[in-house]
């Protein structure tokens, strides 16, 4: 399976490919609310890791990881971030006889703190660290925040991969 995306459509998708020429099967997903502010998911990539996970988004030296712009509150939820998965029309019909996709979504959260004055802060994922939560994610500190309401968190690429 080999992974690419492209950003510069509309939507933004990753293609998920198996196999070659007339036998290759390709399927898009469309991603939906990409961006870097408000209720949004940026895209981080990174160099991947040598060993370790090399089943995650990728497209054979880098691998994305999606991160939220914005806190999610109690009972809340976030913007969705697939659109659509479409069987691509790069897969001509005779690639297969009968065909079942599943497409399974791995999530991290990060705790949000609040100081003595109840203002919302982004200590546990700011600089000075890196988040990277299960080690399969890209990774990404965010820039610090003291505030009452967070409604933007600022994500920056880490500098090493898991």
């Amino acid at each position: 399976m080999t992974w690419t995306a492209d950003d510069t459509t509309t939507p933004k998708k990753l293609t998920a490919s198996y196999g070659n020429g007339d036998e290759a099967i390709s399927i898009d997903i469309a991603l939906a609310n990409i961006g870097t502010t408000g209720q949004t998911w940026k895209t981080i990539s990174a160099t991947a890791p040598a060993t370790g996970n090399t089943t995650n988004w990728k497209d054979g030296s880098a691998y994305y990881t999606f991160y939220y712009n914005d806190d999610v509150e109690e009972g809340d939820t976030t913007a969705k971030l697939v659109d659509k998965v479409t069987l691509s029309s790069a897969t001509k019909k005779d690639a297969y006889l009968a065909f079942d996709f599943d497409l399974i979504v791995k999530m991290d959260s990060a705790q949000i703190t609040k100081n003595e004055a109840g203002q919302e802060m982004t200590t546990p994922v700011e600089s000075g660290g890196q988040f990277t939560g299960s080690g399969d994610a890209a990774p990404a500190y965010a820039t610090g925040q003291e505030i009452d309401e967070i409604v933007n968190i600022e994500w920056n690429a880490g500098t090493t991969a898991p």
